[in-house]
């Protein structure tokens, strides 16, 4: 038995998240058919994140085994690649050790919400991005951004049903970039609550369009669940970009590898 992992990227526009969920279409649903219809039998795959319906990815990664692969690793992502539809990819194959998870040995998770400054409507730019109209105050922003770092509670910023017993999160970076009408929210964390991000962006954007100020965001990241007066933004402009592990760096799109310096 072999144990592999990979890396993909999709656009998560047609699929209603990562999760398979039966009777919808979903990119581990699609992994698993195109994996069973190379090895002949049912193959579980494990996603390093569960992205929500509409989350696209060019760094995302999962861990499967197979019995009988033969062949290298580079055939069995052209292979894996030629099954799926064209929405989803292979981007790059490891072999890895017996029982690692891509979930499990995550060291930590990278993403970045894209906003599209536009006062008009662009179609196909607007499919990866969120279109602001009005142009924000971007240094308030990257204040705003730079407030992240470090250990808070984000109940405040994760969905209500979330039910989770920690919701403490270290966020290893937070930083605002801009390039042209773009504005990237990039942050990095081994672990994230659910819909986190999409509200911290929307804090941003907050601050930047003067709904509220900083002092309302600092208050929130104090726990107790007081929600800022913004709804969360929406998925489309969400993007899993890459995966770190122990020993094999940061997995990012077409398989580069951003050595870890703490591995020995």
């Amino acid at each position: 038995m072999r144990q592999f992992l990979v890396t993909l990227e999709y656009d998560g526009t047609a699929f209603a998240g990562w999760q398979k969920q039966p009777g919808l279409r979903t990119v581990q649903g699609e992994l698993e058919k195109a994996l069973q219809g190379i090895a002949g039998a049912r193959v579980d795959v494990t996603g390093a994140g569960r992205t929500d319906r509409g989350v696209h990815a060019t760094g995302q990664a999962a861990t499967f085994s197979l019995d009988k692969w033969k062949s290298s690793t580079q055939i069995l992502g052209n292979a894996l690649s030629a099954k799926l539809p064209g929405d989803v990819a292979v981007t790059r194959v490891w072999e890895v050790p017996a029982g690692f998870s891509a979930r499990r040995e995550g060291v930590s998770r990278s993403y970045r919400y894209t906003f599209l400054l536009s006062p008009v409507r662009s179609p196909l730019l607007e499919r990866y991005a969120y279109r602001v109209e009005k142009m924000p105050d971007y240094p308030a922003m990257r204040k705003v951004a730079a407030l992240f770092r470090g250990t808070h509670d984000f109940t405040a910023f994760s969905r209500e049903t979330d039910g989770t017993k920690w919701p403490c999160r270290t966020v290893s970076r937070s930083i605002l970039s801009r390039f042209g009408r773009y504005i990237f929210l990039d942050v990095e964390s081994r672990g994230f609550l659910r819909h986190m991000v999409r509200n911290m962006a929307a804090a941003v954007l907050g601050v930047g369009l003067g709904m509220f100020g900083l002092a309302e965001v600092r208050r929130a990241l104090k726990g107790g669940g007081k929600r800022l007066p913004l709804a969360m933004l929406p998925p489309h402009g969400l993007v899993l970009t890459g995966v770190k592990y122990q020993g094999l760096g940061r997995i990012r799109k077409g398989g580069r590898r951003r050595p870890d310096r703490r591995v020995k």
